[in-house]
């Protein structure tokens, strides 16, 4: 049991130096002298390699207009998308130190070719049918995921793309005119007290 213990304690150990040294690896270089030096972080730009082995090499800040998305041994910065790709498209991030600005669709509406927004088509979602409701928002890739309402519980009496299934209404003593099914919500028999009839035999 004790030798089981020290093995899985040995193999922690041995995981973690090895996923430290990985990532030593992936975010370094050799310069010409062979020294260690750190990439520069995202955001940042290369200007010199480091003076003491194994710390970062020397970097300064993406000017405005400009951005690095990665760790990096670039001279420069890459440039900021000046405009959307397309005038269909509407910019839902704008360019910072790390990230170029991203376009998409107006909401509500789905790519018709998600791999060429140079030429971007943007159409309205189909939406769901009346009996289901959204399960999941729809995005720029994707229609919006529907679900069917549940017979008796809920219901959806129209094509939409953002509303889920509405709760039926509850009748006193389950007395209804109609029954909610999924496309439609329950009719409760409401009594009309007062009625001639009533009023005649007072």
């Amino acid at each position: 049991m004790e030798r089981s213990t020290h093995i899985a304690t040995f193999l922690t150990v041995m995981t973690v130096i090895c996923l430290a040294v990985c990532l030593k690896v992936e975010n370094t270089y050799i310069t010409d002298d062979d020294r260690t030096c750190v990439l520069c972080p995202p955001g940042h730009f290369y200007t010199n390699d480091c003076v003491v082995e194994d710390t970062r090499a020397l970097c300064e800040q993406c000017p405005t207009g400009t951005f690095m998305s990665s760790h990096n041994r670039a001279i420069y910065c890459e440039r900021c998308m000046p405009n959307c790709e397309s005038s269909i498209l509407i910019t839902v991030q704008k360019c910072t130190a790390t990230t170029n600005m991203v376009c998409d669709c107006p909401p509500g509406m789905i790519l018709e070719n998600p791999n060429d927004k140079g030429n971007a088509k943007c159409k309205r979602f189909e939406g769901c049918e009346p009996g289901f409701g959204v399960l999941e928002q729809g995005t720029s890739l994707h229609e919006p995921k529907c679900a069917e309402c549940i017979q008796g519980n809920t219901f959806s009496p129209i094509l939409s793309a953002n509303e889920s299934c509405y709760l039926c209404t509850p009748c006193s003593d389950d007395d209804f005119v109609q029954e909610c099914n999924t496309t439609h919500n329950s009719i409760c028999n409401v009594p009309r007290f007062g009625s001639v009839q009533e009023k005649h035999n007072i």
